[in-house]
């Protein structure tokens, strides 16, 4: 059997004198451009591919000539009416007509009045007197019970105190009623009257008749005219209490009655609450506070506590006391009459008649 061969001979050393230029590439790969072979990609616009519109010029839009609307009224074109054609109304014509009769007013007629019958002066007044009577029934009476129900709660309150076969007492009862209305309006008050009362002696040491207001249980006991002007006068400017309480922390200070007295005069009232009297005077203290207000202080003081001191310093120890003070000196109110009207002659000018006032003491000094 015959075999055929073919035999290749390769040179080893020929084989590496070929250059390979990939791993040159890779050696050399600062180069952007692998071997060289210009294999990227380029866009090149077709030349003059600018877009640019038909060379035609923009429409021009024109009226057609003299297109216009005008209206021309035809000439001579006026309404004008037929001559005299003008309406005219009959003339009017007022009046009767003929024959008619004539009626004028008729004579007047006059009656006399028939005699007015003769009254006497007292028969007059007693009719009166029954009037105001009947009318004063409007006013509530209350027992003692239910009016100090109502001074102990937190209520205005105007109370009169009266009795029975008293004229007086029948003069404050008709103004009162009659004032009835404006008092409710103007003080928000409860009117009342109290008859053959065990309380008035508290409020007024005369008695009946007594017209009290009580501004939330303080009391203010009215003194002057009877009149309905007067008394709604009163009792609206004293709405609020007028009495200054003073104890020893505020008296120097408030008076200044050993220092020169540059706050005013004062009178003041010296108390106790196991005086009897004392509390009989507080409605009265009260109106003198509201009659004298805008002319000097008034002021009360408890000689027993919270005043001791002062009332030691200034001799008032006693109660009831009234001392007058007036540019460092004290005039002493002596009388036994408690009244508003002799309380308010005092201070006005019944203290002058005191020749040798007492200065004031002056305040010890602390040992």
């Amino acid at each position: 059997m015959r075999y055929n061969y073919l035999v290749v001979l390769i040179c080893a050393s020929c084989a590496f004198a070929v250059p390979d230029s990939y791993s040159g590439d890779i050696q050399n790969s600062n180069s952007l451009d692998f071997g060289n072979d210009s294999g990227g990609y380029e866009y090149n616009s077709p030349p003059k591919n600018n877009y640019l519109p038909p060379a035609t010029s923009a429409p021009e839009y024109l009226p057609p000539p003299n297109n216009g609307y005008q209206y021309n009224p035809p000439p001579n074109n006026n309404y004008l009416p037929p001559p005299n054609n003008n309406y005219l109304p009959p003339p009017p014509e007022y009046g009767p007509p003929s024959g008619y009769p004539v009626y004028g007013p008729p004579p007047p007629f006059y009656k006399p009045a028939p005699p007015i019958p003769y009254h006497s002066h007292e028969s007059f007044l007693e009719k009166l007197n029954l009037g105001n009577n009947a009318q004063a029934q409007d006013l509530r009476r209350v027992d003692d019970t239910e009016l100090i129900q109502l001074l102990t709660g937190n209520s205005n309150v105007v109370v009169l105190f009266n009795k029975n076969n008293c004229q007086s007492c029948l003069e404050y009862e008709n103004v009162v009623t009659k004032i009835y209305p404006q008092l409710q309006e103007t003080l928000s008050t409860i009117v009342v009257q109290s008859v053959d009362s065990n309380l008035v002696s508290i409020y007024d040491p005369s008695k009946e008749p007594a017209l009290v207001f009580f501004r939330r249980g303080i009391p203010i006991l009215y003194h002057g005219e009877v009149n309905d002007d007067e008394i709604l006068d009163f009792f609206n400017d004293n709405l609020e209490p007028a009495v200054k309480e003073l104890s020893d922390d505020n008296f120097e200070h408030l008076t200044q009655a050993s220092s020169g007295a540059t706050t005013g005069d004062w009178f003041v009232f010296f108390y106790s609450a196991e005086c009897t009297v004392c509390q009989r005077l507080y409605a009265v203290w009260e109106s003198v506070g509201g009659k004298l207000k805008r002319k000097l202080n008034i002021a009360r003081m408890n000689s027993a506590e919270s005043g001791i001191s002062t009332a030691k310093r200034l001799g008032a120890l006693e109660s009831p006391a009234f001392i007058f003070l007036r540019q460092g000196k004290m005039y002493r109110y002596l009388a036994k009459q408690y009244s508003p009207e002799a309380f308010v002659q005092f201070a006005e000018k019944g203290y002058l008649t005191q020749s040798h006032p007492q200065p004031v003491p002056q305040i010890p000094s602390a040992v």
